[in-house]
């Protein structure tokens, strides 16, 4: 998907706290947790850092039961 260089993804919640950080070659993956604790159901915005120089920001919808 990056063509073999090394994209980052950030996520926080919505008061800043940095909850997962991730480098990878082809795929994201997060469980939704922090420190090993199960996150609430809420909001969190992500920063995702394309090798090509490119940031693209969002956010998602962790629902966890």
């Amino acid at each position: 998907v990056f063509d073999g260089k090394e994209a980052n993804i950030k996520i926080f919640d919505r008061v800043g706290t940095l909850v997962y950080e991730q480098s990878s070659q082809d795929k994201f993956v997060w469980d939704g947790s922090f420190s090993g604790r199960k996150l609430a159901t809420d909001s969190y915005w992500y920063v995702l850092t394309i090798p090509d120089g490119r940031i693209v920001k969002g956010w998602i919808l962790l629902k966890n039961r």
